[in-house]
């Protein structure tokens, strides 16, 4: 193909020509400092050329550097008025006619690039799950050797105007039994929250308090800042869904593919009292090519609604396998050794979880540093006794 360049305006117009000399691909780059436009008259012409960078992979050019000087001088005529337009055209059509070269040959790579993302990246799961029930069944299977977690992270979240940053140490065991201590720069025990899925109680250092009531979902969000019942807090510690009380035909399960390959499953719950919980699923791309029956599922987003109204949001990532915590043993060797409190386990464990509370106004982001499965459990890892020096409150609310 050979082009021309014809001058209108401030913009560079590529148009096909009959004949063109060859020119350095130095020259050119210097030379293209214009814009280039295709005109609008309806005929076929070279892509759009926008930056002189896209023409250093031309593959021929020409190391006859003669006549350089000349048709520079010639350009510098043209843009102050002695020299006509059509002039211009064939001084610039050699310039043009490796630009062409060079945009054609990006035009193929793109249209490759785009065959091979048709071809390649559009991949799914080879063995889908059948209904919500197997991928529910499926994700209790995966965590079955799970017990109890123990983290070891970081906070991080918004109060209004208000940030809040700190370091955290996370007890957690089914069914329904949370222990979170509140850690200083320094290690100090700032407050401390426990919940044995009946009673409830938190430790304040700065404000010398003891609360204490039932475990409820208003009670815990004294810490958490996000109203959610123990039970659920303990699942998506876990990773793992709290599913709504529903009938089975209630349940929904459906595959959505994204844009440019891909896809995820949409979980949707319906239960009672008009509650709606909406689970996002990832398979890892490592098992697409296993039976539904091998694959493991991540739940990276849920939210439950009720009567039109949001109850909690909670985004989940950053699942990477953990180890089984080991025996605990008094170094005085005063006291016996604390086995750990399930089988070895190996699960995935999230990392990161963002609670966003109903009225949208807290953000809460828990990170975790470190994870393990099955942590030995004293007796009273989930009650705390009423400290010295401190007032005491009964903490009743309504969830």
């Amino acid at each position: 193909m050979r082009c021309v360049a014809v001058k209108r305006s401030s913009h560079l117009v590529v148009t096909p020509a009959d004949d063109a000399e060859e020119w350095s691909k130095d020259h050119l780059v210097r030379w293209l400092r214009l814009p280039c436009v295709t005109p609008r008259n309806g005929q076929r012409t070279t892509p759009v050329l926008k930056s002189p960078r896209m023409f250093r992979d031309a593959e021929e050019w020409s190391e006859d550097h003669s006549g350089a000087r000349s048709n520079f001088a010639s350009k510098r005529a043209w843009r102050t008025g002695s020299l006509r337009g059509d002039e211009w055209s064939g001084v610039a059509e050699a310039n043009i006619q490796s630009a062409c070269l060079a945009v054609l040959n990006r035009c193929r790579w793109f249209r490759g690039a785009l065959l091979a993302c048709a071809c390649g990246c559009a991949s799914t799961p080879s063995s889908k799950f059948p209904n919500a029930a197997a991928a529910v069944a499926r994700m209790r299977v995966s965590m079955a050797c799970d017990r109890a977690i123990q983290v070891e992270g970081k906070v991080d979240y918004f109060e209004g105007n208000r940030r809040v940053r700190g370091t955290v140490d996370v007890l957690a065991a089914l069914p329904e039994q949370v222990r979170i201590d509140a850690i200083s720069p320094f290690g100090i025990n700032l407050s401390t929250l426990t919940s044995d899925g009946k009673s409830f109680s938190l430790y304040d250092l700065q404000s010398k308090t003891y609360s204490w009531g039932p475990a409820k979902a208003c009670n815990l969000a004294r810490f958490t800042k996000v109203a959610l019942p123990p039970f659920v807090l303990v699942q998506l510690l876990r990773g793992e869904p709290p599913v709504l009380v529903h009938r089975p035909e209630d349940a929904y399960l459906r595959w959505q593919s994204n844009w440019f390959g891909g896809g995820h499953y949409v979980l949707e719950i319906h239960g009672n009292h008009e509650a709606i919980e909406t689970v996002t699923l990832q398979v890892p791309e490592r098992d697409w090519t296993l039976p539904w029956q091998a694959q493991h599922l991540r739940m990276t987003d849920i939210t439950v609604v009720q009567a039109g109204r949001t109850l909690y949001e909670v985004m989940i990532s950053g699942y990477a396998s953990a180890s089984t915590a080991p025996p605990r043993e008094d170094p005085d060797g005063l006291e016996p050794t604390l086995m750990p409190s399930g089988p070895q386990c190996s699960a995935e464990l999230p990392r990161r979880l963002r609670f966003v509370s109903r009225d949208g106004d807290t953000d809460f982001v828990l990170e975790y540093k470190t994870a393990v499965h099955n942590p030995p459990l004293l007796p009273s890892a989930f009650q705390q006794p009423i400290p010295g020096g401190v007032r005491t409150l009964h903490a009743e609310c309504l969830d």
